[in-house]
């Protein structure tokens, strides 16, 4: 996912959880105001207005639904439908294998490679950045800071050629 969609995401689901409970905590805030009012003086106007921050709650329950969504159709999306593209002047900013329970590997000849995953983070010509999954043999042709075209499908690099000066 490139940072700008992970901030849209972070900013919809924080903001929108923040909101939910302000809201909730409004409304019950509001229902016990009213009750005291209406038991001292009589007065059940409070009561009117304890459901405004309710709608405040479904304001935030949509953005914060709307960010999980965003994340995770973009995370479970089918990159096979996705066009190959070609993208020149792309720029390799880190190149990191993991084992199977995530953690970076440092010495990858302590493990087979069929064990390992390959992931290479880009920055695109738009000075966008993106992280892409790869194979085991793309990823030992990289290095970091290498600049040339990657071939791209979705979220996998299929192949990189590196600019020879």
């Amino acid at each position: 996912m490139d940072s700008s969609k992970q901030r849209l995401v972070s900013m919809l689901t924080i903001v929108g959880g923040s909101l939910t409970l302000l809201g909730v905590m409004a409304y019950f805030m509001m229902l016990a105001g009213g009750a005291a009012a209406m038991a001292k003086r009589g007065d059940p106007n409070m009561f009117a207005f304890a459901g405004l921050p309710l709608v405040v709650s479904l304001i935030g329950c949509a953005m914060a639904a709307a960010g999980l969504w965003i994340g995770f159709r973009h995370t479970f999306k089918n990159d096979s439908a996705s066009p190959v593209q070609a993208v020149e002047g792309a720029y390799i900013i880190a190149c990191v294998a993991t084992n199977k329970t995530g953690d970076p590997v440092f010495d990858r000849d302590m493990y087979d490679r069929s064990e390992l995953q390959y992931y290479v983070q880009v920055r695109l010509p738009d000075d966008s950045r993106s992280e892409y999954k790869t194979s085991a043999d793309v990823f030992e042709s990289l290095g970091e800071g290498l600049t040339g075209t990657a071939i791209i499908q979705g979220k996998w690099l299929g192949q990189f050629q590196t600019n020879r000066p």
